[in-house]
């Protein structure tokens, strides 16, 4: 089975094409779910799931929230110490939505996204909060293309709600915007990755979500990037509102906008949703009922209720059918088939897709194929010279970088520019002076010894930038 899967991710390759379950994975490559049995249970337990499959050197990493392995299963070796090797995690594992894998840029580069657990108070897929969020660069093509973290990059640290930690593509169609909840708060952190650096802002929009009712649940963005929505559990006692926020979303700005709160019956804590491929219906799940909510007409229908199987997550699958998992272990995922239809004619499933292993379990999978948005202010992915950056925009590429490192840039006013590499103890180890501020610059970084530098540009006019760069020779 698995020389199957290497011969179809060689030929049909994208990032989400394998999900690692539970004990086994499905892979969509022919445009038919194939249940493959990748040893997952090697180091996997817990509810948590990442995975991306690269493109460029045939390879699939994955991990549950504590270990980064690649497809041969080999935990990837890293140049830094991790966060986990700090701090006990093990309940990371119990976290549905706290990690997921981002490309770059750089094809040889890629990020994985990782929400570190900081109180051990997670049982049954709960968990009190989040503390920090790390960034682990993996180059891809190292230790001969199995892969291996060549940075770990610390981008925010507050207390944030467990679980509901997703991405979307930036307007551009080259950045992310990676969100996340602070908790016992309407408090959202919104934080821009563009060219290997992360700046964090955050919106008060939504309802409140507390740590003591953060009962699981999920956040996804439609796969137009123009909604969002986020399972809100909200109070313990009668007068307890369960239901799911659904906003509007800019993807130039990062912000939320229109927010409307979908309320559900029953009293049941929200603990999935998933938007149809067209974007009309909102499909919303609890312990034991389905919903299909109507954008459009702002209606709700029950599509179906389950009393002796739980349902779990639900995601958008490549193949464009909506999959359900279950709390209790089986060897089966319900399925929403036509999910563009109203009501009983998207053809739900219960246990429609039958499987060898148990699984309990879905990946997380920000939507990787949203490209620049065509008439945006922010869409500055032309095709001539002039315009593949806006004005005020610095672009460095490859990062990390082997021994040339281009620097893109168009800063107004005209200023003389002064590029300074400092090391990790500040020393300085090469200044260039630019006298345009509108051109490409190569530096040559061939001379420096492997390690993470430091890039500061600033002008003689007031304008200042600062980026990280890796060198791996």
């Amino acid at each position: 089975m698995m020389m199957l899967l290497v011969c179809h991710l060689s030929v049909f390759a994208q990032y989400d094409n394998i999900w690692i379950l539970k004990t086994s994975g499905l892979e969509f490559s022919t445009g038919v779910p194939i249940e493959v049995h990748p040893d997952v249970t090697k180091h996997f337990g817990g509810v948590q799931r990442s995975c991306i499959t690269t493109k460029e050197v045939n390879n699939r990493f994955q991990s549950e929230g504590l270990f980064i392995e690649n497809k041969f299963f080999d935990t990837l070796n890293s140049k830094q110490q991790l966060p986990h090797d700090l701090v006990f995690t093990d309940l990371s594992r119990n976290v549905t939505q706290g990690s997921f894998f981002l490309p770059s840029d750089n094809p040889n580069l890629y990020y994985f996204l990782y929400a570190l657990p900081v109180r051990n108070n997670c049982a049954f897929g709960l968990c009190d909060d989040f503390r920090t969020i790390y960034c682990y660069w993996i180059d891809v093509s190292a230790n001969g293309g199995k892969g291996e973290v060549v940075y770990v990059d610390s981008i925010l640290n507050e207390e944030l709600s467990c679980h509901r930690f997703t991405a979307c593509r930036h307007a551009n169609g080259r950045d992310w915007w990676i969100f996340a909840h602070r908790e016992n708060t309407n408090v959202y952190y919104r934080i821009l990755l563009s060219n290997g650096v992360f700046q964090a802002d955050t919106q008060i929009i939504g309802s409140n979500i507390s740590k003591e009712d953060a009962a699981g649940g999920i956040s996804v963005f439609s796969r137009s990037g123009e909604m969002y929505a986020a399972n809100i559990p909200i109070g313990k006692d009668t007068n307890s509102v369960f239901g799911t926020d659904l906003f509007d979303f800019d993807r130039c700005t990062g912000k939320l906008s229109n927010h409307r709160q979908i309320i559900t019956p029953f009293q049941q804590f929200n603990l999935g949703c998933a938007f149809s491929p067209d974007n009309r219906f909102l499909y919303i799940n609890s312990y034991n009922f389905l919903y299909q909510y109507d954008i459009a007409e702002d209606t709700l229908l029950m599509i179906d209720s389950s009393s002796e199987f739980t349902f779990m997550k639900m995601a958008l699958a490549p193949d464009n059918k909506i999959y359900l998992c279950h709390n209790i272990q089986q060897t089966s995922l319900s399925v929403i088939s036509n999910p563009n239809a109203k009501g009983e004619n998207c053809l739900f499933q219960f246990q429609g897709l039958q499987l060898n292993y148990y699984n309990n379990v879905l990946p997380n999978f920000p939507y990787y194929y949203l490209g620049a948005l065509e008439g945006s202010a922010c869409d500055t992915l032309k095709t001539s010279v002039k315009e593949v950056i806006a004005e005020g925009e610095v672009k460095v590429y490859p990062n990390p970088t082997k021994r040339e490192l281009n620097v893109l840039h168009f800063i107004p006013n005209n200023e003389k520019l002064q590029f300074r590499f400092t090391d990790n103890l500040g020393r300085l180890t090469g200044t260039t002076i630019v006298n345009s501020s509108y051109m490409e610059t190569k530096l040559d970084m061939g001379n420096l010894a492997d390690g993470i530098y430091y890039l500061n540009i600033i002008g003689d006019k007031g304008f200042k930038y600062n980026t990280k760069v890796v060198v791996k020779n």
